[in-house]
């Protein structure tokens, strides 16, 4: 009986040794903290993990020495993703718990995006198309860059993305990674950018919006049907908009209350608000400082 205990004690700790080796090169994904429970190794791109029965399923995650493997929410490296490099024992501590759906490995010259224990919210632009290239990282407001950006990874949180200084020329709000900027209309070059959730008198340095500047939001096409005018900051609105009037300055338009959510900047009348992609209800606006 002493034997049998002893051997049996011996296979347990066999098996810790082994599950403390799993891992040696590739991404391997495993579904309890501490590298603990249900495991799977890939070596290659998959763009879902349903193939492997681990959708939505990592707690812990080892990576193979000197690689890099981005990993998103969502399949085909869609939604929120970031650059994992070495171990992470417990995937709560970067709020990525249970969320991965995707993962491919990270090649050339691409550095790993500041994500700074899971609260910070960051961005990376892409020189490149599908992630490729040079790559620059923020984590804040930026109003004044020059980046080439042909992509764009969304690491964490809701970004607005402009062409042109201070949040002015076309600009969209991200919560997703992009892999062809130009899909969105926003070209080759990013010149500013901002977390949103920002709120404040101005986003950036500058004497404050005329008071004779106002918008005007119509519920139709074309300046017609029923039209609201707004001065300053206007935190909390409903109004379905599907044209607009700018009689002056440059002008903040969100879906969600307080200048959060999806945003749009306008500077010149639109006759057709259904060019944005924010939907046709407008909840907050504001005029942007001059520049």
């Amino acid at each position: 009986m002493i034997l049998v205990l002893i051997f049996a004690a011996c296979l347990l700790s066999v098996a810790a040794q082994d599950r403390r080796n799993i891992g040696g090169s590739g991404i391997t994904l495993f579904e309890d903290l501490d590298y603990g429970g249900r495991v799977v190794t890939l070596q290659r791109d998959t763009p879902d993990l349903r193939d492997y029965q681990f959708n939505d399923l990592a707690t812990s995650i080892r990576v193979g020495r000197g690689e890099r493997w981005e990993v998103c929410e969502d399949i085909n490296y869609a939604g929120q993703c970031i650059v994992i490099s070495g171990n992470e024992r417990d995937l709560r501590d970067r709020g990525w718990n249970d969320m991965i759906s995707s993962v491919r490995r990270v090649r050339g010259n691409r550095p790993v995006p500041p994500y700074g224990g899971g609260n910070r919210d960051y961005i990376t632009l892409y020189s490149q198309t599908n992630y490729g290239g040079a790559a620059q990282n923020y984590d804040s407001v930026q109003t004044n860059i020059n980046t080439i950006a042909r992509s764009i990874t969304v690491g964490r949180g809701t970004w607005q993305v402009c062409t042109g200084r201070n949040f002015s020329g076309s600009c969209q709000t991200l919560t997703n990674s992009v892999s062809n900027t130009n899909s969105m209309g926003l070209g080759r070059m990013i010149r500013s950018l901002r977390p949103m959730g920002i709120v404040g008198p101005g986003p950036f340095p500058g004497p404050r919006p005329d008071r004779n500047w106002y918008v005007t939001l119509y519920d139709q096409q074309n300046y017609r049907g029923s039209g609201t005018t707004y001065r300053g900051d206007q935190p909390s609105i409903d109004k379905r908009t599907r044209s607009i009037v700018v009689n002056g300055g440059v002008w903040d338009v969100c879906d969600q209350p307080n200048f959060t959510g999806r945003c749009q900047t306008v500077n010149i009348n639109v006759p057709n608000f259904n060019i944005y992609s924010i939907g046709d209800r407008i909840r907050s606006l504001r005029p942007q400082s001059p520049r």
